[in-house]
């Protein structure tokens, strides 16, 4: 290591000589708790991924101050992209598109 001193007499240490912490990863990808989710919805179909996405808006709607009854003034979509993941398109009753419950929360 090289030490380097600044104007104010202080030494610093090398950029190039600094080390990175790492991090011993075992070999899962994910969380234990993100397994755990894409268990509870993996085989789903479309029209159940669609009611469990209003549940999930009614539910968000709530905690944000607002009413559940509100989420039956839209309607949901899911769309399966080409890599195999999910989209949720949620529509007003004047089919204006929200692409996520926090921007139908947002609209209300």
């Amino acid at each position: 290591r090289r030490a380097i001193t600044s104007g104010h007499g202080v030494k610093k240490q090398s950029s190039s000589s600094k080390k990175r912490k790492t991090f011993e990863r075992d070999n899962t990808d994910s969380s234990p708790r993100k397994k755990n989710h894409l268990n509870s919805i993996e085989g789903l179909t479309i029209s159940q991924r669609e009611k469990r996405a209003m549940e999930l808006l009614a539910t968000h709607l709530e905690e944000c101050g607002g009413e559940r009854s509100q989420s039956n003034n839209f309607r949901c979509k899911v769309i399966q992209r080409p890599g195999g993941r999910y989209d949720s398109v949620f529509f007003s009753v004047e089919n204006k598109r929200f692409k996520s419950m926090v921007d139908v929360a947002r609209f209300l």
